[in-house]
């Protein structure tokens, strides 16, 4: 499986040959529908910023 997360909804809606406004209904579909548990993202703290304490 190759994974491209940094797709745009734009780009994800051509890819599936949807119309953005029908893209968008699927996706809000299948979130109701308990398809997906949720979405994160993996951020670069020291890049962000120089003085972050975290746990």
């Amino acid at each position: 499986m190759h994974l491209q997360a940094n797709l745009t909804n734009i780009e994800l809606a051509e890819k599936v040959s949807l119309s953005t406004s029908a893209y968008f209904q699927r996706v809000k579909a299948l979130k109701e529908a308990g398809y997906f548990r949720g979405s994160h993202a993996a951020v670069v703290l020291e890049q962000l910023c120089e003085d972050v304490f975290y746990f």
